[in-house]
């Protein structure tokens, strides 16, 4: 069995204005008083580093998007514990012309994986029922 890690931080809100990708990091147990060490991706990349605050409940992190990000499809930023290597979390961005393609290639899988979780419950039904 391997063991999976964890990071020491969750994102508790997160927003995006102008380019600026801002989030509210809280500790996971006792992460300490130090700022977090996180790392973030695109396209398997690494972009500049996340500005830290002090916040009431953790830390503030403002990140400015990379331009990159604004192409056609889906852009995916991806923050992850420098430490432990574990995602804290993520940024999609959605835009052009290939937007339409991607949003029924994710609508089509999210079907296909419904009606298979439907007929497992059904299954379970059925058999719970005996």
């Amino acid at each position: 069995m391997t063991d999976i890690q964890r990071s020491r931080w969750t994102v508790s809100t997160a927003s995006l204005d102008s380019g600026t990708w801002q989030v509210t990091l809280a500790p996971v147990g006792h992460a300490g008083d130090s700022a977090p060490r996180l790392k973030a991706t695109h396209r398997s990349r690494p972009v500049a580093l996340p500005d830290f605050e002090r916040a009431e409940t953790g830390w503030s992190m403002r990140l400015r998007l990379p331009d990159a990000m604004l192409s056609d499809g889906v852009q995916t930023l991806l923050l992850t514990d420098a430490e432990t290597g574990a995602a804290v979390g993520s940024c999609h961005v959605s835009a052009g012309r290939a937007l339409d393609g991607d949003l029924l290639a994710e609508l089509s899988q999210l079907r296909a994986e419904l009606d298979l979780l439907k007929r497992s419950f059904r299954m379970h039904c059925a058999d719970s029922g005996e």
